[in-house]
């Protein structure tokens, strides 16, 4: 389902949110994964006991749905969330003369010619589309936290999805 899946090892305290950051900006102290059978399974193989599981991506990939059912498959066992990558600022591209543009996606190696004003909606099909996955997420009982490129929004976004998650665990 995910080309590239990577954990970082359960630490415990407080520190641990910080070491998991920081693994994810620096791409530090990751172990790559072995394919268990399904994408729930692998990830429970990987913790030892019942922990918290923050799922980090963009989804900007092929079987996103697939994906957000098996983390709900995972969270029976573990206190499973998303956090959503909002990537719809790197589609916001400058307006171009040409007709037509050839582009390419360093992630798969691909290139593709689209129109100007396809071009120009991209930034929104990807709005759209990443609206629908934080959808399907919490239709699926998933938690989703969006961060963006603002930081001032991020920060609001976070201490919004804490405050909102302990007082539903007190609840």
């Amino acid at each position: 389902l995910v080309d590239t899946l990577r954990a970082v090892r359960p630490r415990v305290g407080r520190t641990h949110v910080i070491h998991c950051l920081d693994a994810y900006q620096h791409a530090r102290n990751q172990q790559d994964l072995r394919e268990a059978g399904s994408l729930s399974a692998t990830i429970a193989s990987f913790l030892r006991r019942t922990a918290l599981v923050p799922f980090v991506s963009d989804f900007l990939f092929t079987g996103a749905d697939r994906v957000i059912e098996e983390l709900a498959r995972l969270t029976a066992l573990h206190d499973t969330f998303i956090v959503l990558i909002d990537a719809a600022f790197a589609f916001e591209l400058p307006s171009v003369s040409a007709g037509w543009v050839d582009v390419f996606d360093v992630e798969t190696g691909r290139s593709e010619v689209v129109s100007r004003d396809a071009l120009a909606r991209m930034a929104d099909r990807v709005r759209r589309y990443q609206d629908d996955i934080a959808r399907q997420a919490r239709q699926a009982d998933l938690d989703v936290v969006r961060i963006g490129i603002d930081t001032a929004a991020t920060d609001l976004a976070l201490a919004e999805f804490v405050t909102e998650r302990r007082l539903r665990k007190v609840a």
